[in-house]
Formats: C-alpha cells, sequence, structure tokens
C-alpha cells in the first residue's frame, strides 16, 4: 500500500470518529473530540517507537523535562480535573519520544528544534513572538467577549501545554507519521501537501464539534476553514520553513494573551 494510502485511510478513520462523536456525545463532543485525538497520538507514537526504537539518553530527558512542563500547565485546575495532569504528560512523553525516534531515522527531512546558526535562536524568538502577538490580537477580537487584562502565573504555566503538548505531539508527530509512510522521501509537492494537511486538520477538528453541533454543517465548515486559515496553518508553515520552537513559541503566546484577558477554561 502506498504512503498515500495510508496517511488518507488514517485520516478516513479519524473522520468516521468525527462524524460519529457529533451524534453520541452531545454537550461533550469537544471534550470527547481531545480524548479521540489523545488515542490516536498514543497509538501513532508506539507505532513509531515499535518501528525505530528509543531515541538517545539526551533526548529521552529532553522529552521528559517538556512533559514536565506540560504537567505544570494543569496546576490551576488539578483538583478539578486531574486526569489531564496525569495523562497528558505521559502522552506528551511518549509523542516526542516518537519524534525524536523517527527524526533519528529520517534525519534529513527532520524539523529542527531551532535552526542552526549563530543569531538563529534570536530570530526564532523574534518570529515566534511576533506571530504570537499578531495571532492572540486577532483571537482577542473575534472570541467577541469583554476583556480584562489579569496577569496570573498559572496563565503562564497554562501556556506551556498548548506549546508543548499540542505543537509537538498533535502536530509535528503528524508529519513524523506521513516521513515513516513515505520512508522519509518528500520528493514530491502533493507529499509536502499532505503533511502540511496531517499537521493541521486533525489538530483543528478537536476544536470544532460543538461549533458544528450548533451552528450547522455550513457553519462548522466555515468556522473550520477559519481556524485553518489564522491558526492551523500559521503554526505548521512555522514549523515546516523555519523551526519547531518559533512555532512553539508563537502558539503558547495565543493561549498566553487568551488567558490574561479572557481567563483560564474551565
Amino acid at each position: 500500500m502506498s504512503g498515500i494510502k495510508k496517511i488518507m485511510i488514517i485520516f478516513l478513520i479519524f473522520i468516521l470518529l468525527f462524524i460519529g462523536n457529533l451524534y453520541i456525545a452531545g454537550a461533550m463532543a469537544t471534550q470527547r473530540m481531545w480524548l479521540i485525538l489523545d488515542g490516536f497520538c498514543v497509538i501513532i507514537s508506539i507505532c513509531l517507537l515499535l518501528k525505530y526504537k528509543l531515541p538517545d539518553v539526551n533526548k529521552v530527558g529532553i522529552a521528559f523535562g517538556l512533559s514536565i512542563l506540560t504537567a505544570l500547565s494543569y496546576l490551576s485546575n488539578v483538583m478539578t480535573n486531574p486526569r489531564s495532569m496525569l495523562l497528558n504528560p505521559i502522552i506528551t512523553f511518549v509523542g516526542i519520544l516518537a519524534v525524536y525516534s523517527t527524526f533519528d531515522r529520517y534525519h534529513k527531512q527532520a524539523l529542527p528544534f531551532i535552526k542552526n546558526g549563530k543569531y538563529q535562536p534570536l530570530i526564532t524568538v523574534f518570529i515566534g513572538l511576533s506571530i504570537g502577538i499578531l495571532l492572540g490580537t486577532v483571537n482577542l477580537i473575534l472570541a467577541s467577549q469583554p476583556v480584562t487584562f489579569n496577569f496570573s502565573i498559572y496563565n503562564l504555566l497554562g501556556s506551556f501545554s498548548p506549546a508543548i503538548m499540542e505543537e509537538l505531539v498533535m502536530r509535528t508527530l503528524f508529519y513524523a507519521l506521513c516521513l515513516h509512510c513515505f520512508k522519509g522521501k518528500l520528493e514530491t509537492k502533493g507529499q509536502h501537501l499532505i503533511c502540511l494537511f496531517m499537521m493541521v486538520m486533525p489538530h483543528v477538528l478537536i476544536h470544532t464539534p460543538s461549533l458544528f453541533i450548533q451552528m450547522g454543517v455550513i457553519g462548522g465548515m466555515m468556522n473550520t476553514l477559519i481556524y485553518t486559515v489564522l491558526y492551523g496553518l500559521p503554526f505548521a508553515l512555522l514549523q515546516k520553513k523555519w523551526d519547531l520552537s518559533s512555532a512553539m513559541l508563537a502558539h503558547g503566546f495565543v493561549d498566553f494573551i487568551r488567558f490574561c484577558f479572557v481567563g483560564l477554561p474551565g
């Protein structure tokens, strides 16, 4: 079976679960879809690790450290939602290991965490913050909610999970999956577009079930398109065209801005 067919089958299964979830989950449709994507990420991670084995000790240490930071995201609601603080760091740890192991196998197509070069880290910070501030401002405008600035250390910690888990596990991991299916050969525009598609759509769709239920198919599709253009594509393109850290910083800052002005999610 070709790599394209494998990827399309995986996405078709995801879409069928997405549609089924709209009918059975009701008010919990969006939360349930996040759990479904969590399950997908765990299965993909385990399959990649079984294929490519564990990365070296240093990378295991980095994955563990990033998982601890992910756990800190849930300090503000650890009593009301302990599952996230317990399970999400584990999903993050396994997912990052899978990304590392796949990138080690196909290092020529690997996405760098930070571009090499004397001034590249500074450029990464500048790009990440600039895109984060821009998209964070747009996000506040689109939210159409009363805003009041209220900084809290929990707002900063809360942005770690979007920056780490959502970018590396719910986006980069799907790029690693595509590398695996294409056996490390990204030689055509079609293959690159499929990688970009998989880096964007699963993560975008998990935000939209309640919108499909409230607004119908057309309204749900319009909001999916908006999310894709304003958030999914920019972060995915940052990963592919620059480095992972710029996308992580931008995504984290978008959520940090929202948390400071709108508040943390319940």
